[in-house]
């Protein structure tokens, strides 16, 4: 495991820095050193083997800053401690230090984003904030951790299943029989968007499936013809809105595979959809949500993304009340 050396002090006129240790693990702050000699600092973390992060150190033992200005210490800036990822690399957001507190907390891209452009001097020690995106400085990589998309088994949402008879028993999703299909197979209208597709796509197998109705085999191959991964999405079971729900969104495998927990539940509805997306989006762990309502959903969304976005420690009961009142809004409803 690397741990880093962070300086988040420096003296220009005494040539001393300070700073604090995180660790590569969780990029959380492990231990604080008080000032010291910069000549102590790169023997010690040469000799400690830390990897500097918002600094270098040069062949000659000296410091250089070339990934964040030095100046920027003292102006309120924060230092990136690591970017945020999912299992599909997508970056959500990023770890932060506050320079003046030393407290870690992670944010969001776009908030990082926000942030920076309200304030008139650099948010960021040592990233570049330029046309809404966050960057590193020039081969100076940010270190990543990947965030759990699944709930931990003491925290999962435990909701009881309701009884239901045989006969009402979800659908199995199994494989097409190998019977090759032919016209008869399909009705007037499934052979129509077969045609049209055809001429459009070429390749109509993902489609060529009588339990497709027309709307379904529409949505399809419309969406590959726009460069959609259908082949993810093409199940018979699914909604015609689901479909297009997705047709708009897995433009990539990427986002597919980031969706397959979603993609094996073909009967969610699209209010479903959306706020299990948005979980997606912003990190939040979503495996124990998949059999909820959208409001509760919504719900916990808001709960554990609140949780884990933030700056600064928030509380328990206002992150649930507010996360109520917004759900409540969006339903309609104003509280008294």
């Amino acid at each position: 495991m690397t741990n880093y050396v962070v300086i988040t002090n420096y003296d220009e006129g005494t040539n001393t820095v300070a700073g604090v240790v995180v660790t590569g693990d969780t990029y959380m702050v492990s231990n604080a050193f008080p000032m010291m000699s910069v000549v102590d600092l790169c023997k010690w973390s040469v000799g400690s083997g830390l990897v500097p992060l918002n600094f270098d150190i040069n062949q000659h033992g000296q410091i250089e800053w070339n990934c964040g200005a030095k100046t920027r210490l003292t102006s309120g800036a924060v230092i990136i401690l690591a970017e945020i990822r999912n299992s599909s690399k997508r970056t959500l957001g990023y770890r932060l230090l506050d320079i003046q507190t030393r407290a870690v907390g992670n944010m969001r891209t776009k908030d990082i984003v926000a942030r920076a452009n309200q304030t008139k001097t650099p948010y960021l020690q040592n990233g570049i904030v330029r046309n809404g995106t966050v960057n590193c400085y020039p081969e100076h990589k940010f270190p990543y951790m990947i965030v759990d998309e699944r709930v931990k088994k003491s925290e999962r949402i435990q909701k009881p299943k309701p009884q239901v008879k045989a006969a009402e028993k979800p659908v199995q999703h199994v494989k097409q029989t190998e019977k090759v299909m032919t016209p008869d197979d399909f009705s007037k209208a499934q052979l129509s968007e077969l045609e049209k597709a055809k001429k459009e796509i070429g390749d109509i197998s993902v489609i060529y499936d009588p339990r497709f109705t027309p709307q379904q085999m529409r949505v399809l191959w419309v969406a590959k013809k726009k460069g959609a991964c259908v082949e993810a999405f093409a199940v018979p079971e699914m909604s015609v809105d689901a479909m297009k729900f997705y047709a708009d969104r897995l433009v990539d495998l990427g986002t597919a595979n980031e969706c397959t927990m979603l993609l094996h539940k073909p009967e969610l509805e699209v209010n479903q959809l959306q706020e299990l997306f948005l979980c997606i989006i912003e990190g939040v762990p979503f495996d124990d949500l998949l059999d909820l309502s959208e409001d509760e959903i919504r719900v916990e969304r808001y709960k554990r993304s609140s949780a884990f976005w933030n700056a600064s420690p928030v509380n328990a009961y206002e992150i649930e009340e507010n996360a109520i009142n917004y759900a409540m809004r969006l339903r309609g409803y104003d509280k008294d």
